[in-house]
Formats: C-alpha cells, sequence, structure tokens
C-alpha cells in the first residue's frame, strides 16, 4: 500500500472533488480552499501550518454547510473524511 503525503494527498482530493460535477461556482470555490491549502503547505516550510489549517477548516466547513444542498450526504461525508484525514496528517490542532 503506498501512503501519501499530505500534498499528494489534496491534489489527489482536488482531483476527487472533481468527479462530482458539482455546480460550477461550488466546485471552483472548494477548488481554490483546497488548491489554496496545497499552496500554504508547499510553503510552510518553516513549520507554520496555520494557512493550510486554515484553509482545510474552511473546505470542511463549506461542505458541511452544502451538506444534502449542493452537496449530497454521502459526497459531503466522503470528501470530508478525506480532508480531515489530511488534517490529521498535517498536524492541524
Amino acid at each position: 500500500m503506498i501512503v501519501l503525503g499530505p500534498v499528494d494527498q489534496l491534489a489527489s482530493l482536488i482531483n476527487f472533488v472533481r468527479t462530482f460535477n458539482l455546480m460550477q461556482g461550488i466546485q471552483n470555490s472548494l477548488d481554490a480552499k483546497l488548491q489554496n491549502a496545497e499552496m500554504a503547505l508547499e510553503s510552510a516550510k518553516s513549520g507554520s501550518l496555520t494557512s493550510t489549517c486554515g484553509m482545510l477548516g474552511a473546505f470542511i466547513n463549506e461542505v458541511e454547510a452544502q451538506s444534502g444542498n449542493r452537496i449530497t450526504s454521502n459526497q459531503a461525508a466522503q470528501l470530508i473524511a478525506a480532508a480531515q484525514s489530511i488534517h490529521t496528517v498535517v498536524g492541524c490542532p
């Protein structure tokens, strides 16, 4: 089994979001949060992960807000689980 690092997990989650064919505005918003988290993680060489954790939290909050509305409950559960896994790997509080 291959274990992906957090940057690769974020890239995978971005691709996963796209498989759901969500409304363009929702998909763009979720993609932007994940891409910003990815960029923040890549630049966090100093050990500060605050931006990455914040963007992951914002992603989770948006998915929760859209769950049962623009995102099915099943899709939301999958996206939240993936984001929480990255959250844990990164070491967010």
